[in-house]
């Protein structure tokens, strides 16, 4: 577990009804040797602690899981023995692939991309790794207060953690204490290397909070250090439609759409709004195309008026 890092990136995407979508396939990516090597993909329902659906690994990395259903829940890729390597909420509203990427492990090799100078310095001491690696157990039994009190230990004996700021941030989130976990995110982001996960939770949080100007400024942050994750760019174009910035919004929408369809109802409302009927109908059209059925009814209706125009 040691140079394991575990990081989670919250979704702001709509709860949906339960709607099975029987087969959800995937592929788990890493540049270490990880793959192929007892790995299991795990998903556990938000809000019902002890139901989980698992998948061993094959060596391609590909995994299926049967008998899903639409729903938001914690994904992790777990070693056999149990340990938690990586975690991060989805929304399972869409019939599209997962992708899971590993974060890269930490090997005795020529640094490369961005480590702070601290951290080269100052390496993990054993004992706040192992109260770490125990506060995430915790996080996967569904226990986020002894989670915080594993990863409050982790912090007292190495405050400069930052991977631990970032999943205490998560936990707190997870108990509705937001301020708390902002606290979090920003000493994560003002001690640790650039990342888009620790931004991305920042705007996240400013955005649930109506701090529209923070907000974006976060999404902003994260796309600018990772722009492939389509989340960022869904969080981003929704935080942008929030403040009239609808020509950007709408290119961010279309980018972060496969992560929900809910995208293209946004952007047919800015297209609708801006008297533009045919851009607002091809936004509906790709919705109605998707999985999703949150707001099916409303598009097709929506769509009908729009073709009798």
């Amino acid at each position: 577990m040691n140079g394991i890092r575990v990081s989670i990136l919250l979704l702001l995407l709509s709860i949906c009804r339960a709607e099975t979508l029987s087969v959800v396939r995937g592929n788990v990516e890493s540049e270490s040797s990880l793959i192929g090597n007892n790995l299991c993909v795990e998903l556990e329902e938000a809000g019902q602690g002890g139901i989980r659906i698992q998948s061993h690994v094959a060596s391609d990395g590909s995994f299926l899981l049967r008998n899903v259903s639409n729903g938001r829940y914690t994904l992790r890729v777990t070693t056999f023995h149990g340990a938690t390597i990586y975690e991060q909420f989805v929304d399972l509203n869409y019939g599209g692939p997962l992708t899971i990427r590993l974060p890269e492990r930490q090997r005795a090799r020529p640094v490369s991309g961005l480590v702070s100078v601290q951290q080269l310095q100052r390496p993990i001491p054993n004992k706040a790794l192992r109260a770490f690696t125990d506060g995430m157990n915790q996080s996967a039994k569904g226990r986020p207060l002894e989670a915080i009190r594993k990863l409050d230990e982790a912090l007292r004996l190495f405050p400069d953690y930052s991977e631990a700021r970032c999943n205490l941030g998560v936990q707190y989130i997870r108990l509705g204490r937001n301020d708390e976990a902002r606290e979090q995110f920003e000493k994560a982001a003002a001690m640790g290397p650039p990342s888009a996960v620790v931004y991305g939770n920042l705007a996240y949080l400013h955005f649930a909070a109506n701090r529209v100007p923070e907000a974006e400024e976060a999404a902003r942050r994260a796309i600018a250090i990772d722009s492939k994750p389509a989340l960022p760019h869904y969080l981003l174009g929704a935080i942008l439609a929030t403040a009239n910035k609808d020509t950007e919004a709408i290119r961010h929408l279309q980018l972060g759409a496969s992560v929900s369809p809910k995208a293209h109802m946004l952007a047919a409302r800015i297209y609708h709004k801006a008297g533009n009927p045919k851009g607002a109908a091809e936004e509906l059209r790709l919705y109605l195309n998707s999985s999703d059925t949150l707001f099916r009814a409303d598009a097709e209706r929506w769509l009908g008026v729009l073709e009798r125009e």
